[in-house]
């Protein structure tokens, strides 16, 4: 838990409602993981252990990204890996935003926990 001042925890706030107010709850949590370590291939096993989300929401959502180009799949050992197409046409930018808006100075992810009468802290949300 980190403890932040009142500007950087509005920015806080203001990052993560655009956030979400940009991707859907289920997509957040998938850029997030998928980008946040855009050079890892993940199972689709690890990825519904990492976001939280049930099998049938995940492969949909896979689905709907490789079918836009956003991801990619491979399979090893009967093992379908995902991860960022790097050759996407909006790589960079997704990346960006993701990066942006789900880190923050010290690279963890984070959201706002108020708490009246104490000073902001941030935890861990992506």
């Amino acid at each position: 838990m980190h403890k932040i001042s009142g500007g950087a925890a509005h920015r806080a706030i203001m990052d993560a409602k655009t956030l979400t107010a940009l991707f859907s709850p289920a997509r957040r949590r998938i850029f997030c993981a998928l980008f946040l370590k855009s050079e890892r291939w993940w199972t689709l096993p690890e990825l519904a252990g990492r976001t939280g989300l049930r099998q049938a929401t995940l492969d949909q959502q896979v689905a709907w990204l490789r079918n836009g180009g956003i991801v990619r799949a491979k399979t090893v050992a009967g093992q379908t890996l995902i991860r960022p197409d790097p050759a996407s046409r909006i790589f960079a930018e997704l990346n960006s935003i993701v990066k942006k808006l789900a880190t923050s100075a010290s690279g963890a992810p984070e959201t706002i926990l108020v708490v009246e009468d104490q000073e902001a802290t941030l935890r861990a949300s992506c």
